[in-house]
Parts: C-alpha cells; structure tokens; sequence
C-alpha cells in the first residue's frame, strides 16, 4: 500500500514537471508571438485629430523607463485546460543588452532561457533539449521579424510596435483608454494597441494572426512605481488556437535597479538541440 502511494506520489510529480516544462517552452513561444506582430485593426470609434494622435505617442515615449539594469522574481499562474501549474522565476535584463530567465519548481530549477539582440538560447531539463540560434530562425518560423527590443518592452510595459516610424491612428475605446493603429492595415494580422489614458502606459494588446486563426489578448491589471517609474506589476496573457488555450498570468514581485546582476548559462551537455 506504501509503495502504492509513494508510487502514484511520483507519478504526480512527474507530470506537474512535465507541465512546468510545457509552460517554460510555452511562455518563449508565447513571447516570441506576442514580439511579432506589425499589424493593424479598423476602428469603428471617433478618429481623433493627427496632431492628437503624435502628441499621444510621444507621451508614451516619455512614459519609458529609464535604468541600467532590472531584476525581478515572478510568481507564474499556468493554464491550458488541462493542467494547472504555478512556478516561480527569476528574470534579469541588463538595458538593451541580455535578457536571463530561470524556472524554477519546488525548490528545483527546470528550465533557462538566455537572449540577446544577436542569439536566442533556452533549454528545458526534463526533455533534455534546447535551442540555440539567432532571432532569424524564430523570425522565420513567425514569417515576420523579431526583435531583442521588442521583446524587452513587453516586459516593461511600452510599445512592442516602433511608434515612431509609420503612420497611426488614435481612438478613445468603450474603458476610456487609448487605442493606436497603424494606417495601413495587414491582411495576415489584426493589431490593437491601447494606452492608459492616465499615465500612457500599455493597457493592453490584442492580437490575431487570420490565416493561423489565433488571438493574442494581453493585458497589464497592475502597475507599480519604483524609484518614480511605472513597471508592471501584474500581467496576463490569453493565447487562443483553433484546438488549444493557454492562459499565462505573471506577478511581477521584488522589482529592484540598478544592481550589479549575474546572467549564467550554459546548456547541459547530453542535452539535443531542437529548432522553431
């Protein structure tokens, strides 16, 4: 009967194992989508005026934080219809640089990712595989670019999509928020951006890929200040296919800047290389 139970035990942690490593290499993914997207959506509200719409951007550019380095812990809420998992993680990014994340479940760590501008590497332990390669591989496994960048905003709550260049429109939503287009729309994707119309930080993306018939929904509920800046405090991401659901809600906690961080890495050996 005890080797029954210590059995099945086992067996338990085995699969929630199993699932925090479908949640490692779900939440890359997830990001990696969530970064490539240049698209836009018609809207059926009040247009407001072009001058309107550069001085909003540009509010927003002003709303971007300033540091040298970030560090975080993360409490990650997982879902997917059929399992249910919550790991922690420790995130670190060095400005514009090198982005590190580690995960870890009961006390153990079972998966690292490690990005810069120029590579992309992640490696998941019970599998025992990784990746290794630059954002042209993931870029073209989206068919639309990805960038270290845009990656790094979505953390930290501004823009993903380069505001600056292009033509947009702006229009106030049924919350009272702001929503950013892009003039010309994109028959491959549908592209919301919405901005809090208080502090003109990212409220929230909606994103739909047509021909793959999948929605994106992310959105910031919390924000908190440190040092006089609005960082994220609490996000959560609905990805949607036509056969599948994953629902990621992640809880930015222990914020600090400007420290002197670590990013180790390196991939085990034994470990086989799989590609986007």
């Amino acid at each position: 009967m005890g080797s029954q139970i210590k059995q099945k035990n086992t067996k338990s942690k085995v699969k929630r194992f199993q699932s925090i490593n479908s949640l490692a290499f779900s939440l890359l993914a997830i990001f990696m989508l969530l970064t490539s997207c240049k698209s836009s959506k018609d809207l059926n509200t009040n247009r407001l005026s072009k001058n309107s719409a550069l001085e909003i951007i540009e509010l927003h550019n002003n709303a971007a934080i300033n540091f040298k380095t970030y560090a975080s812990k993360l409490r990650l809420d997982y879902d997917d219809g059929k399992k249910q998992v919550s790991p922690s993680a420790t995130l670190r990014l060095e400005k514009d640089k090198q982005l590190w994340l580690s995960v870890k479940f009961l006390g153990f760590t079972v998966a690292k990712a490690y990005i810069t501008p120029n590579e992309v590497q992640f490696y998941e332990k019970l599998g025992k595989r990784y990746y290794k390669g630059d954002f042209s591989a993931v870029s073209d496994f989206l068919g639309t670019t990805v960038t270290f960048k845009s990656l790094q905003d979505l953390l930290l709550g501004q823009s993903m999509l380069d505001l600056n260049k292009g033509r947009f429109e702006v229009a106030k939503n049924n919350k009272g928020n702001i929503d950013i287009n892009p003039k010309k729309p994109s028959k491959k994707y549908s592209f919301t951006l919405s901005l809090d119309q208080l502090n003109y930080k990212v409220a929230s993306y909606f994103i739909a890929q047509k021909e793959k018939n999948r929605r994106l929904d992310v959105v910031y509920e919390k924000y908190q200040t440190i040092d006089d800046q609005l960082f994220p405090s609490f996000m959560s991401i609905d990805a949607k296919a036509a056969k599948s659901y994953k629902k990621l809600n992640i809880e930015f906690k222990k914020v600090t800047l400007d420290n002197k961080l670590t990013f180790p890495f390196t991939i085990p050996s034994g470990y086989k290389s799989f590609r986007f």
